[in-house]
């Protein structure tokens, strides 16, 4: 009888014990399936994490206005660092399930994109700039090379090169094309300006700027307003929102680009860093200018500068 309580009282132990393994695994599963797993959102959310790393580019661009008969050329060497900005619940829901993303209008938010608060970059160090500069203008022509040192004012979008078509047919060659953009106006100080400016025969080696303008599509506006003329697209806004996307991607088709996912598992497991080289270039020619651009160069990311934002 004794023996037969002690091993009820015994069962009833173990039962006990199972129980606890039970909920601690169970509560220990969950807690790591919710570190690691994704809400299937469909909007756009807000940035919640930052990485630190570094853009070192050669830019070369040459514009002619052929109203005014001005033409523009800038070569330019940049180093600077960059602090891009993701959302990690993003980045996991397009990699496991890209084809929900399927007819998605989103643009850069979705993924990626550099911000530039200057206190933040501060920390990582200054842009350095390599120029050589001309404008020819009413037979004159004006000249700067120099090197400076400045504060930021380049951004780095990463539009997303034909996802959708790509999505449909199962390529997952995707990529994010590189859209760069800055210009250094009066308000973003210039440091250590090392070099020379001419205009004729004057020659000025101290108190001038750098002038530094970085993108390409100076006649883009004016161009597909053109194109929608000549095809006749009035009223329409959805046909006009497609061929206007359509548009977009033909007329920007060689800027730089890299492999997507590459990218994506980077930032949703950081690890050592992410170090991937660019090159692409930019041409257009219609009756209200032309111009030419050429980007070459390498984009770095570094894990252990990772921060929630």
């Amino acid at each position: 009888m004794k023996n037969r309580w002690y091993n009820h009282k015994a069962s009833k132990m173990n039962e006990i014990r199972y129980l606890f393994l039970f909920l601690i695994l169970f509560y220990g599963a969950s807690a790591i399936h919710a570190q690691t797993d994704f809400k299937p959102l469909h909007s756009l959310s807000n940035y919640n994490y930052i990485i630190m790393g570094e853009l070192d580019m050669e830019f070369n661009n040459v514009v002619n206005f052929k109203a005014s008969a001005t033409k523009i050329q800038s070569l330019y060497h940049i180093k600077t660092p960059i602090m891009l900005a993701f959302n990690l619940n993003d980045l996991k829901f397009f990699k496991a399930q890209p084809l929900q993303f399927l007819g998605e209008t989103y643009d850069e938010v979705l993924l990626a994109s550099t911000l530039y608060p200057y206190e933040k970059l501060e920390e990582a160090g200054s842009m350095k700039v390599d120029g050589h500069y001309h404008t020819w203008e009413n037979g004159e022509h004006y000249e700067v090379k120099a090197s400076a040192i400045l504060h930021h004012f380049l951004e780095v979008k990463f539009n997303h090169a034909s996802f959708n078509e790509k999505l449909k047919t199962g390529d997952k060659n995707l990529q994010f094309r590189l859209n760069i953009s800055g210009r250094a106006d009066e308000a973003i100080p210039q440091q250590e300006v090392k070099g020379y400016a001419k205009c004729g025969v004057m020659v000025l080696k101290e108190g001038f700027l750098l002038p530094i303008s970085i993108g390409c599509g100076t006649f883009y506006g004016l161009d597909l307003v053109n194109a929608l003329v000549t095809n006749n697209l009035v009223g329409d806004e959805k046909t006009i929102a497609i061929f206007e996307q359509q548009h977009e991607q033909e007329y920007f088709k060689n800027l730089p680009t890299i492999d997507a996912l590459s990218l994506i598992n980077f930032l949703i497991k950081p690890q050592g860093s992410y170090e991937v080289p660019f090159v692409g270039s930019f041409a257009s020619d219609t009756e209200n200018g032309s111009e030419k651009a050429n980007y070459k160069g390498t984009l770095r990311l570094f894990a252990n500068s990772v921060k929630q934002y």
